[in-house]
């Protein structure tokens, strides 16, 4: 008889701990399909798509692993990335390269935005065929993350 309540009891957990995955991985699954299906319906490249779903793999292991200092600091009723956070506010910067020097930065409360055609022929006197860029996340309590660094093709 106390085998079979040690039975139940390690299967109960098992059960809990099956269902708690579950919960971590729908969000992944969600993140990578979301990701795949916009880039296809937007004609995206491969490399696009998957840098794309970098930076939200990166954004979510982030969040998640700041959740912990929301408890032990007591922020959790404003949290770290709600109004008034540590985070709150952010945004995203891109330098745009020429010849290795930085030649101008947009910003963006948002990870994508449009290098406008007049600004790129304003930068380097014509269309470009491949672009330098430097993506950077921004906080207004922390500033600028690191830089990335990357030469991406301009359609």
């Amino acid at each position: 008889m106390a085998d079979d309540d040690d039975l139940t009891g390690s299967l109960t957990r098992q059960t809990v701990m099956l269902t708690q995955l579950g919960g971590l991985t729908r969000p992944f699954g969600r993140s990578l399909t979301e990701a795949f299906s916009k880039g296809i319906v937007e004609g995206k490249r491969f490399e696009d798509i998957r840098t794309s779903i970098a930076l939200r793999l990166s954004d979510t292991a982030l969040k998640q692993s700041l959740k912990p200092l929301e408890t032990e600091s007591g922020l959790i009723g404003q949290g770290l990335y709600s109004q008034g956070g540590l985070f709150c506010g952010g945004a995203y910067e891109l330098t745009i390269h020429a010849a290795g020097a930085p030649k101008r930065v947009l910003r963006s409360g948002t990870p994508s935005l449009i290098y406008p055609t007049a600004l790129e022929l304003a930068d380097f006197g014509a269309s470009q065929s491949v672009l330098d860029i430097g993506p950077a996340q921004v906080s207004d309590a922390v500033g600028a993350g690191p830089m990335g660094r990357a030469t991406i093709p301009v359609r």
